[in-house]
């Protein structure tokens, strides 16, 4: 879980590389050494220059527990770049979903006192997210909760190292009615094992996502988080969906070996999915 989530987060964040000096042995190409005393200076110049080109580094502030758009000024005033992204080694981009104004900071990659070059990203995860695009967020009316259904898969993510993590997916579904439907409420899930602890140590449980799309029959948005390498007893493990009076549920029967420390349950996608009007 950590391979994926250090992968995700640690993408576009500058990395500063190691520059070789000359050999050092000052060994002559030909008769008088000239040759190879010119190529070893030069080597070292080329060095200077490029380290002088790099730009300074800095040490990242704590941001972990600020609302949304304060880690972020923050980060700013410190010449850093945070940004909310999805979990995966191609950075997979929340399709139309984005930090909630509301949320607040619960993971940071880079962590606080890392020093980093001026300009460089720090992933950043958000205790909420909300729908932010992906077709039309309103309609002439309202769903009736009668009009859905809601379902939990589990699966795998589909990314390098998503062998390592668990992927939970919650589908909102227009399944009957008259026409397009409005959905406009909270979308929340949970990761429970009534007989266990390790589910209260789980970093982001529960996930909260607001839905705001407008839905013709058939239409569903999928929503997806990401859950990794497991800390604990898997017996009884469930993941929980709620959304507009609606509930569903998944055991959950491929959590990844506990090799690393507890997870966190990070918002990974959403997408609309369906057939659309006509």
């Amino acid at each position: 879980m950590v391979m994926a989530v250090a992968a995700l987060l640690l993408v576009g964040v500058t990395v500063a590389g190691v520059i070789a000096g000359g050999s050092g042995s000052g060994s002559a190409s030909g008769p008088t050494g000239v040759r190879g005393r010119v190529a070893h200076n030069g080597t070292h110049s080329a060095s200077r220059r490029t380290a002088a080109d790099k730009p300074p580094k800095v040490a990242v502030p704590n941001v972990v527990g600020d609302q949304r758009d304060t880690a972020l000024a923050d980060l700013r005033a410190h010449k850093l770049h945070g940004w909310f992204v999805a979990h995966g080694a191609n950075a997979v981009s929340l399709i139309c979903a984005d930090a909630a104004p509301t949320s607040h900071v619960i993971r940071q990659l880079p962590k606080r006192n890392a020093h980093v070059h001026e300009g460089a990203r720090v992933g950043l995860a958000a205790s909420s997210y909300v729908q932010t695009g992906c077709g039309p967020s309103t309609a002439s009316r309202a769903c009736d909760p009668g009009e859905l259904s809601l379902h939990v898969v589990e699966g795998m993510p589909d990314y390098t190292g998503g062998s390592e993590d668990t992927l939970v997916t919650v589908k909102v579904k227009h399944a009957r009615g008259r026409g397009p439907c409005a959905v406009n409420s909270p979308l929340e899930l949970a990761i429970d094992q009534p007989q266990g602890q390790a589910a209260s140590r789980v970093f982001g449980n529960p996930g909260t996502l607001q839905l705001h799309a407008g839905l013709h029959v058939g239409e569903l948005m999928v929503a997806g988080w990401t859950l990794g390498s497991w800390c604990g007893s898997r017996h009884g493990v469930v993941a929980m969906a709620t959304f507009a009076g609606l509930s569903a549920s998944a055991p959950l029967k491929q959590l990844p070996d506990a090799s690393q420390p507890c997870p966190g349950l990070n918002m990974f996608e959403l997408f609309r999915h369906g057939p659309g009007p006509g």
